[in-house]
């Protein structure tokens, strides 16, 4: 008795090959495609900018700068002093605000200047420790350490820095250990 391979495989293979021919003269009655160019994609963004540039209700947009441009302001920007960056002449707020844009350079140069390490801020009680602490700024942290900040203080949710350093900032974690006293991570006077 033949098998159902054996039966089936001549009758799909007749089965396809009729397909394929009624699919050839299907093909063969369409008539010939045009080949036409196809329009140009609109541009919607392009469009709707020219008819309120036409009403006269945006400008046109200013060139991005050059390489030479960008340095120069870079370098312009980096030789400021910190009070002009900063916009405060309050020595620990210069440092707070140096602290939360990560510039070690302004940071060493307040605490050299003597810049108190005890300004918080009014949101979350930060103080520039435990900013060095969330954003992972170990030399950071150890420049504000060396220079007295405290490391037993409390933020308003009852963090200290080095609490806050755990949350993925390990070294940082580790320098704070390192660096304070049994008794300041305690909270002890």
């Amino acid at each position: 008795m033949p098998s159902y391979i054996e039966i089936a495989t001549p009758l799909v293979s007749e089965h396809r090959a009729e397909q394929e021919r009624k699919l050839q003269e299907q093909l063969a009655k369409m008539p010939p495609r045009e080949n036409k160019p196809r329009p140009p994609p609109v541009d919607a963004n392009a469009k709707y900018f020219e008819q309120l540039k036409a009403k006269g209700l945006v400008e046109e947009p200013k060139p991005l700068p050059t390489e030479d441009e960008l340095q120069a302001s870079y370098n312009k920007f980096m030789a400021m002093s910190p009070a002009d960056v900063y916009k405060t002449e309050d020595p620990a707020e210069q440092l707070f605000q140096a602290t939360k844009h990560m510039r070690d350079d302004h940071v060493v140069i307040l605490l050299q200047q003597g810049a108190p390490t005890t300004y918080a801020d009014r949101l979350y009680g930060y103080t520039p420790l435990h900013i060095a602490a969330v954003n992972g700024r170990a030399e950071m942290v150890a420049n504000l350490i060396d220079a007295g900040a405290a490391v037993d203080i409390k933020d308003k949710d009852g963090n200290i820095p080095l609490a806050l350093a755990r949350k993925g900032h390990h070294e940082v974690a580790i320098k704070i250990l390192e660096m304070a006293t049994p008794a300041e991570l305690r909270g002890e006077p």
